[in-house]
């Protein structure tokens, strides 16, 4: 994979505000660590360690609330899924911004100067301190991303497995099908004709001796399949735009192209099961 398609990616940004803190907290943790460890910003000038520890812990609890409050916010604005790359632009504005407190927290502890050159040099080490914290994060994006394909996956074969059986009066001529993959079901005299997506991704349509009744009783456990109509049934995931007036409405279908009405007593039932779908 190339590294275009590794940024085209959809990934999330934690939703939960308990990880939300644990991830802070570790941000806050790794700085504070960083500190003790590697004296940057006048550290190895700081002395007794009491004074070293109260001033690290100053810097971590910074961090710690500029993520989390960042984090939160992200969420409350609905930005904190899309691709990797936009991803990576909120995390360096929040790692931006952390930087920027710190400055502010270390110009009062140590009576610094505010000039361009220190300004440049602090939020670069502040971006190489971030790299540890920052990696963890897209570490566990992309375990959620992954987590999320498998659990895609378990729903896909939970539908994908859902038969069903479409009676006619000569058992030899029952469809068995898939019912995701049903289109509609139409009343035509004493037959139904029924319309699904064969395994070549195709239209297949059969006519079976049997009422639309039968085929409802059949298809009760299936909650996407609804009557809109005395003669139809229809796939709701197959519903492509819903036409008409409040008084005559039309269902297009996505795949067939099929016009089938919807008899007035059941548009508002047919709209609020889209709605819902959606």
């Amino acid at each position: 994979m190339n590294l275009k398609a590794i940024l085209e990616k959809e990934y999330c940004l934690p939703n939960s505000g308990k990880i939300h803190f644990y991830l802070s907290a570790g941000f806050g943790l790794t700085i504070f660590l960083m500190l003790i460890l590697f004296s940057p910003f006048g550290f190895h000038h700081i002395s007794p360690l009491s004074n070293k520890l109260l001033i690290a812990t100053g810097y971590a609890l910074i961090v710690m609330v500029i993520w989390f409050g960042s984090l939160l916010l992200v969420k409350l604005l609905n930005i904190n899924k899309g691709k990797l790359w936009q991803l990576l632009i909120v995390m360096l504005s929040i790692q931006f911004f952390a930087g920027l407190c710190c400055m502010f927290y270390n110009n009062i502890v140590f009576n610094n100067p505010s000039y361009f050159d220190f300004f440049i040099r602090f939020q670069v080490i502040v971006l190489l301190m971030g790299i540890f914290p920052n990696c963890y994060l897209l570490l566990f994006m992309e375990t959620n991303y992954y987590h999320n394909l498998v659990k895609q996956s378990n729903r896909l074969q939970e539908t994908t497995y859902q038969q069903v059986t479409l009676h006619d009066k000569n058992p030899m001529k029952s469809l068995n099908l898939n019912a995701d993959h049903i289109i509609c079901v139409t009343s035509q005299d004493n037959y139904i004709k029924v319309e699904w997506i064969n395994d070549d991704n195709k239209i297949s349509s059969s006519l079976i001796r049997a009422t639309l009744n039968s085929a409802i009783n059949a298809l009760s456990d299936v909650d996407k399949i609804t009557q809109c109509h005395r003669s139809y049934l229809i796939n709701l995931d197959y519903v492509d735009q819903i036409k008409g007036t409040s008084l005559s409405k039309k269902c297009v279908m996505q795949i067939s192209g099929s016009v089938i009405p919807i008899s007035r007593p059941n548009v508002q039932s047919v709209l609020d099961q889209l709605s819902t779908k959606e």
